[in-house]
C-alpha cells in the first residue's frame, strides 16, 4: 500500500508529434540572398536550436544538413558558407574541423588576428 502522503505520478498523455520537416520548414524564412533564417529558438551565438523530441534539442542548421540525405559525423562542426549563424540552408552549411573553421573565420577576416588588426588601423 502506498504512503498516504505519497501520491504516484501519473504519466503525461503525449499527442503525436507532426512530421519534424513540417515543424521545420515552418521555422524557416527564406530571404533573397538564399539564406534559410531559423525564426524560432536560438542559442545565445545565434544558432537555431529544433526540438526533435520533447526534450532533446539539435542545432537546426546540422538538422538542415542531414535533409541532403549525407549525415554530419558527431565529431564534425557545421560551418556556414554565408558567416550567417542562423541561416539553416542545408547548402550553406559544411562539415568541417575546429581548424577549418577556425581557417575558415580568418580567411574571411574575422578571426581574433582579424579584429586586433582592425582595431590598430582604427587606433
Amino acid at each position: 500500500m502506498a504512503h498516504p502522503y505519497f501520491t504516484p505520478r501519473r504519466k503525461k498523455a503525449t499527442k503525436p508529434r507532426r512530421d519534424p520537416f513540417a515543424r521545420f520548414i515552418e521555422k524557416v524564412v527564406i530571404q533573397d540572398n538564399g539564406c534559410w533564417i531559423w525564426q524560432a529558438t536560438k542559442d545565445t551565438a545565434g544558432y537555431g536550436r529544433f526540438f526533435l523530441e520533447s526534450t532533446r534539442a539539435t542545432l537546426a542548421h546540422r538538422y538542415s544538413y542531414g535533409l541532403r540525405g549525407v549525415p554530419m559525423d558527431d565529431d564534425m562542426l557545421g560551418c556556414h558558407t554565408c558567416d550567417t549563424p542562423s541561416c539553416v540552408n542545408p547548402f550553406h552549411v559544411y562539415p568541417g574541423t575546429h581548424q577549418d573553421n577556425a581557417d575558415d573565420r580568418e580567411r574571411r577576416g574575422r578571426g581574433r588576428g582579424a579584429q586586433k588588426k582592425l582595431r590598430m588601423m582604427v587606433a
